[in-house]
């Protein structure tokens, strides 16, 4: 199994730094042997990166269906294949983040870079997405 997204990024602008989900974006995991699923209707901000950096890494680039893969994970709006909704911890999301990059083409370094800010400054208890997720019954806890 080789990690990849399955379906392609299509999201509408709501906001100045918010985009809508449009279709379902599926991401096909090898470290985690599974498909992750962020369904239609999911709000993103893309990859929340502080304007200071912007010149090592733009809002938005390469990264940003990893981006919403994370940010669906910290905002509790990651599925599995089977729409078993998962309370992805953050380290499951910081992972899939990094998987994501590299998958998407992300140069080594940032992706690894990137990984590593989210890994020491993510939180997701405060994401600010993490109310505009839609919800279906079935949990899993991973």
């Amino acid at each position: 199994m080789v990690a990849g997204f399955l379906t392609p990024l299509r999201t509408e602008k709501v906001g100045p730094r918010r985009w809508l989900l449009t279709d379902d974006l599926v991401f096909r995991s090898e470290l985690y042997a599974g498909n992750f699923v962020v369904l239609r209707g999911f709000q993103t901000d893309f990859a929340s990166i502080p304007r200071l950096f912007w010149v090592i890494a733009p809002k938005v680039d390469a990264y940003d269906a990893a981006s919403v893969v994370h940010d669906a994970g910290y905002g509790h709006a990651l599925y599995t294949e089977q729409l078993d909704r998962i309370h992805a911890v953050k380290h499951v999301a910081d992972n899939l983040f990094l998987e994501g990059m590299l998958a998407s083409g992300v140069p080594g370094w940032r992706a690894r870079l990137m990984y590593r800010m989210v890994s020491i400054f993510g939180d997701p208890v405060v994401h600010p997405l993490r109310q505009s997720a839609p919800i279906l019954t079935g949990e899993l806890l991973v």
